[in-house]
């Protein structure tokens, strides 16, 4: 099978490849918010003002749904194929944007927290574009992640070292005008 399964909760060592493969695609994101105008201009204010912070609070919410993500698999007895949990993932991450904009973004204030101000200013700026990026990151990084699964892991291990050393070079890269 080209594509591995990756919903075993149970199976630690998938979380590897998902974390491998969610810090490729934000590396990508963050090359491509540097180099081009596709993601707007929050989106390089979002790594200017936060940094690693940024990387950091990009990664782990993506690795929230593939948890969530695994844990409903297991909780409803759901069979894997690679179709069902993307789209099972897209839709929690989907649900998790409604939620993250309903509870956190419109009851802060502008000015009380630099993150949900920053959250806000991309929102703004993206609308429904915002929701398609983190669809397509979804699915990049879950092919992404299945692929690794059938791979030799010093590959997956190989390339996470690679990517969290090139990370830091990205973020401080001149924003081309």
């Amino acid at each position: 099978m080209l594509l591995g399964d990756i919903s075993n909760v149970n199976n630690d060592i998938d979380l590897i490849y998902i974390l491998t493969s969610v810090l490729t695609i934000d590396m990508i994101l963050i090359l491509l918010s540097r180099d081009t105008k596709l993601l707007g201009n929050t989106m390089n204010q979002w790594y200017n003002k936060l940094s690693m912070t940024a990387v950091m609070l990009d990664v782990l919410v993506i690795m929230l749904s593939y948890i969530t993500t695994r844990y409903t698999f297991k909780t409803f007895d759901i069979p894997y194929s690679p179709e069902l949990f993307i789209i099972v993932l897209i839709t929690i991450q989907v649900t998790r944007d409604a939620l993250i904009y309903k509870f956190i973004m419109l009851p802060y204030p502008n000015g009380s927290n630099k993150i949900v101000d920053l959250y806000k200013d991309y929102a703004s700026e993206n609308n429904f574009k915002a929701i398609a990026v983190d669809s397509a990151t979804m699915l990049t990084s879950a092919l992404l992640a299945m692929y690794l699964k059938n791979r030799e892991f010093n590959e997956t291990t190989t390339l996470l070292i690679c990517v969290l050393y090139t990370i830091p070079y990205f973020l401080y890269q001149k924003v081309k005008k």
